[in-house]
């Protein structure tokens, strides 16, 4: 993966899972060395145990922090940092709420990032659910026809496994935030998130195509014309699994 990074001017991020298992740790913990010495930018983590276990083997890799970590006012994000010098926000926070997390941080705290594309996590069990339809499937909703779990309302969550053989289940609504760049862009956040896990890389390749034209316009002042925004939120909204939203930053979390 570094060497395909590399080629495409990419830095590379090492996502850890949010709860990885001890054999895990054991044999990724002895491969940052080598790894940064090939170039691996950073590693993020989705909690402060890992990050200590990652940094008392390493002391210069570079540490982003993940969803994992809820971070939801600014005196967490100050609490992570260090040893995080990245920290992706809680999804569930929202628009002026992240706007005033990061004008309170001011230049004192980690930089920030939001999640603006893909369907949201919504549980991982170690209970193999899959399995018990599909004892041969494979790993990812690529490798056999998607399944989901219908709820009483018709929604479907998508369920697919990580690499660990984990269940994982997923918001039946892909979160979309493409006509919201220019406040987040005003807001001062750092960098924004796609997840394309388990999509392809047809899918990360596009969608990331699209937030690097609509960030352009942004840069620009080209949200002014509407009909080009409109234009964006459908070609992703082709691309995404279930639909679109923009969930929590829209309205916040309901009481």
């Amino acid at each position: 993966m570094i060497p395909i990074c590399r080629a495409s001017d990419v830095l590379p991020v090492w996502k850890w899972p949010a709860v990885p298992p001890p054999e895990f740790i054991d044999h990724a913990l002895p491969i940052i060395a080598p790894a940064s010495d090939e170039g691996l930018h950073g590693i993020m983590a989705e909690n402060p145990g890992l990050a200590g276990a990652i940094r008392e083997e390493n002391q210069e890799i570079r540490l982003y922090g993940g969803q994992g970590l809820n971070v939801f006012n600014h005196v967490t994000a100050h609490s992570l940092s260090p040893p995080f010098s990245c920290l992706t926000l809680s999804p569930e926070l929202s628009g002026i709420q992240v706007r005033s997390l990061v004008s309170t941080l001011g230049d004192r705290g980690p930089r920030v990032e939001v999640f603006v594309e893909g369907n949201l996590l919504a549980m991982v069990s170690r209970d193999d659910l899959l399995g018990t339809v599909l004892p041969e499937s494979g790993y990812s909703l690529e490798a056999f026809p998607a399944y989901g779990l219908r709820d009483r309302t018709g929604k479907v969550f998508p369920v697919d496994r990580d690499n660990l053989g984990r269940t994982r289940v997923w918001n039946s609504a892909e979160t979309c935030l493409v006509d919201h760049l220019p406040f987040l862009a005003d807001a001062g956040v750092y960098s924004l998130a796609i997840d394309a896990r388990g999509r392809g890389e047809d899918y990360a390749r596009e969608m990331t195509a699209v937030y690097r034209r609509a960030l352009a316009l942004v840069a620009s002042d080209g949200y002014r014309d509407h009909r080009i925004v409109d234009d964006y939120k459908t070609r992703v909204k082709q691309m995404a699994r279930g639909g679109i939203t923009a969930g929590y930053f829209a309205r916040g979390l309901l009481d």
